[in-house]
């Protein structure tokens, strides 16, 4: 009886720890090695050029027209990602929802997009 408990305890605590990391968004995070000046710092994309940080001010004005390139991906759901990310109007919350409704193979095309220019994406905000 007392490993029933235990398990469900650790079940019970993994779920509620998956479900409040998944609400925040996807983060962005730099490639130490590939993206030395950036120092390993990271955003949650869709935040605000003007207020995010120099990772994301790299990926808007530098970067983020090359990974739309390499992915490969439709040109609506291209010219979606550059809004989400870069826009004016882009939230967390608004990228998150599209990154989720992307078709797998296109989630991973993206992901490994922003992997080929020194980025790293992790898709549940953890």
């Amino acid at each position: 009886m007392p490993s029933r408990l235990f398990t469900f305890i650790l079940l019970f605590w993994g779920l509620l720890l998956f479900s409040s990391c998944s609400r925040q968004g996807v983060i962005v995070s730099a490639d130490r090695e590939r993206l030395s000046d950036m120092e390993g710092c990271f955003q949650l994309l869709g935040t605000s050029v003007e207020t995010g940080g120099p990772i994301l001010k790299r990926l808007c004005t530098q970067d983020i027209e090359r990974i739309i390139s390499f992915s490969k991906l439709s040109e609506d759901h291209g010219a979606k990602v550059r809004e989400l990310v870069c826009g004016p109007k882009a939230t967390p919350e608004k990228f998150k929802t599209f990154f989720e409704s992307l078709p797998t193979r296109e989630r991973t095309r993206l992901i490994r997009s922003f992997e080929m220019f020194g980025y790293n994406i992790n898709g549940y905000g953890c």
